[in-house]
């Protein structure tokens, strides 16, 4: 596996408790992620990215403070902001029903992984977000978010996922 340089990179955190905050932080630090905003409800990961423009990724989990993750994530996507709206959403949660999973997948997470978490499984996400990242599409307006298929097959008809008001993804 190619090693990254994410120094260049800003991370937010979002999750409720603090103590897996600072695991977090630990672990993104050790990956040598050069920034980590840290936010513990809804509200407060809405304020970061609302006053921080350079987020690059987001790392959230599902159950929040008095919220829903899922909210965070339609939030993003739905934003008016570009940048705000194509950035790379990692849900880390504890919470792995499938009806949660494909609700946060539905919702336009872009990666979704399974507490409890390794620096090195949080690594993997990253550079499958690098290295496939998965071009973003509308459904008329029931979902905006990366693609959902993971395998690109050869079919017969309109490609449906086509929309020239989106942008490439990087490296196409």
């Amino acid at each position: 596996m190619k090693t990254y340089d994410m120094s260049g990179l800003t991370m937010l955190v979002v999750d409720t408790n603090a103590f897996m905050r600072e695991v977090l932080r630990e672990m993104l630090d050790g990956l040598g992620v050069g920034r980590i905003v840290t936010a513990r409800s809804l509200e407060n990961a809405w304020d970061r990215l609302s006053e921080d423009t350079r987020i690059d990724v987001v790392l959230t989990e599902l159950d929040l403070e008095q919220s829903d993750g899922v909210k965070l994530i339609h939030m993003i996507r739905s934003n008016k902001d570009q940048r705000v709206r194509m950035l790379p959403l990692l849900v880390l949660s504890s919470d792995t029903r499938i009806p949660r999973i494909m609700e946060s997948r539905d919702a336009g997470a872009t990666e979704f992984l399974a507490k409890p978490i390794s620096a090195d499984s949080i690594y993997k996400r990253l550079v499958q977000i690098i290295e496939k990242p998965r071009r973003f599409v509308r459904v008329g307006d029931q979902y905006f978010g990366p693609d959902r298929r993971r395998q690109m097959r050869d079919f017969i008809g309109d490609d449906r996922r086509d929309d020239p008001a989106l942008p490439a993804p990087a490296g196409a």
